[in-house]
């Protein structure tokens, strides 16, 4: 998966669209256990201090 065209792709798309898509991200990440966030977006810093920041 090549992150970078992707994100490039997503700037294109229209202001609802964006938004569907960052909601549904966002649902993902509170879904998945905190070792599969790890190896599917490489997290690297500890997962408390990204939620505490939120």
């Amino acid at each position: 998966m090549e992150l970078q065209k992707i994100g490039r792709e997503a700037l294109h798309l229209p202001q609802t669209e964006r938004v569907q898509l960052i909601q549904r991200s966002v649902l993902r990440l509170e879904v998945l256990s905190e070792e599969a966030l790890r190896s599917e977006y490489n997290f690297s810093v500890p997962l408390q201090w990204v939620t505490e920041k939120i």
